[in-house]
């Protein structure tokens, strides 16, 4: 297999620097090891998160590293969702503790947006935090809103199957998903928290 690394940078995640590469092509799926080569942030987006309703509670801001070269249809098409705050009220609607969370199904979503196809499935899931498209139920491959973080750093029943565009920033991995949204009780079989964990407002940040 041969890879073509281009200029790198570093990027801050779980509060270490990890060297990151601009773009990176590869002759077989699922060979770019996230892990090593995590590709380059171009833009950060950000979700405030609530626990309840009665009133809610706030747990804090998830902010997100979106791999703007690496995946650019896909960057563009998130990064509008979250300009627009169309992901505000949404949930995190399933938790599978230790493994991954998901969350960002946008009601009515198809009266104003498109779903587009993920560009590539290279990136290997070996990272803790990494964002990817949800799959449908159907089984296109089609991305509308919906978002799935791998939560271990061994995440190999993804790859090959779900696109990963974006990285957890920052300490909100430990501090928010592990701490505050994983603990949350949820109904099974479907993992559904029992208590909404709420995105009350999304939105674009500057970058770097």
């Amino acid at each position: 297999r041969q890879f073509i690394q281009r200029p790198f940078r570093m990027a801050l995640v779980g509060g270490a620097a990890m060297t990151t590469i601009s773009t990176t092509t590869a002759s077989a799926a699922a060979d770019i090891d996230a892990a090593t080569n995590l590709p380059e942030i171009t833009d950060r987006v950000y979700f405030d998160i609530a626990l309840g309703t009665n009133p809610p509670q706030p747990l804090g801001r998830l902010e997100l590293g979106l791999f703007g070269t690496f995946m650019p249809r896909s960057t563009q098409h998130f990064v509008r969702l979250c300009r627009d705050d169309a992901y505000a009220g949404s949930t995190f609607y399933r938790v599978l503790s230790g493994y991954n969370v998901q969350a960002g199904a946008i009601a009515n979503y198809g009266d104003k947006y498109r779903s587009i196809e993920p560009e590539r499935y290279d990136l290997r899931h070996s990272t803790a935090g990494l964002v990817s498209w949800v799959r449908n139920v159907n089984g296109s491959a089609a991305a509308d809103s919906r978002i799935v973080v791998n939560t271990q750093d061994d995440a190999g029943w993804a790859d090959d199957r779900y696109a990963a565009f974006g990285i957890v920033l920052h300490d909100g991995l430990t501090n928010l998903i592990r701490q505050r949204i994983e603990p949350v009780p949820v109904q099974r079989p479907q993992n559904k928290p029992k208590v909404d964990v709420t995105i009350v407002q999304s939105g674009v940040l500057s970058w770097p």
